[in-house]
């Protein structure tokens, strides 16, 4: 509870030094974690939920609620270019304790990462997307397929889902 505790708060506060609207640059040490099983990017909404239920479960049963909220990872190239209107996961993920060790579990790769701070609820973290896209064409940045959507402030922070930030994350390399 204690290590819970101090991720949270950590989360917070690095919520409340940010900006959001803007992009960053940041380098970010590899990431373990957990994932669910893949969503279809056609699926209907009960089975992504569906989904989502079972990752919670197996988050619960193997305690790895440890002061993160679920994660998502984003196919945001083939989302922009769709006519949805809401943030779509392929996966939802949980951040592991650095410490485990016998975990059977997939990575987010060391690199850099444009950066964007999300104010909104989840399903709009969409809007957002265009600015690392806009950053990357004027820097001449290939940037990988797959955001990463990072919940600081949340439902257990904020009443108003409208209040949420959500850190996006996508890795990039310079063009040659």
């Amino acid at each position: 509870m204690i290590h819970m505790t101090e991720t949270k708060c950590q989360l917070i506060t690095k919520a409340n030094q940010i900006m959001t609207n803007m992009v960053y640059v940041e380098y970010r040490d590899e990431i373990k974690i957990i994932k669910s099983e893949h969503i279809s990017f056609n699926s209907n909404e009960i089975t992504q939920y569906k989904i989502l239920g079972e990752h919670i479960k197996y988050r619960r049963k193997q305690n790895h609620s440890l002061g993160h909220a679920i994660s998502g990872m984003v196919e945001w190239k083939k989302m922009l270019a769709s006519d949805r209107k809401k943030t779509f996961y392929q996966y939802y993920y949980t951040i592991l304790d650095n410490q485990l060790e016998n975990e059977n579990y997939d990575t987010i790769p060391s690199g850099n990462y444009l950066v964007v701070y999300h104010k909104g609820t989840y399903e709009t973290s969409y809007q957002s997307y265009h600015l690392f896209l806009d950053y990357a064409k004027k820097n001449h940045l290939i940037l990988d397929d797959i955001a990463y959507d990072e919940s600081l402030i949340d439902e257990l922070i904020e009443a108003n889902p409208q209040n949420y930030i959500t850190q996006i994350s996508v890795k990039f390399k310079k063009e040659l």
